[in-house]
């Protein structure tokens, strides 16, 4: 018999993954999104703009805020509301 206690860490841990792997997704978006607006300011301006500043890790910690955000705000996985605050039934 699983006990609760160990289906409710199998749930945060997929939802930890899950919000890794959305991370993932958010960060390559956000580097292709990045070297474009670099490209389009290059050719407009003609000025010259880096591509090392997309290499900071800063924008992998935004992504997987990004990922967190998206996914609610949460890693963890849902619990029942306290049964007294719910109304109750006659």
């Amino acid at each position: 018999m699983v006990s609760a206690l160990a289906l409710l860490a199998w749930d945060g841990r997929l939802k930890a993954l899950e919000t890794v792997g959305a991370g993932t997704i958010f960060f390559g978006v956000n580097l292709a999104a990045g070297m474009m607006i670099i490209a389009a300011a290059d050719a407009l301006t003609g000025w010259f703009v880096s591509h090392y500043i997309l290499g900071d890790v800063s924008l992998l910690g935004l992504s997987l805020l990004q990922a967190w955000c998206s996914r609610g705000g949460t890693a963890l996985p849902d619990r029942p509301r306290n049964a007294e605050l719910s109304p109750r039934r006659a």
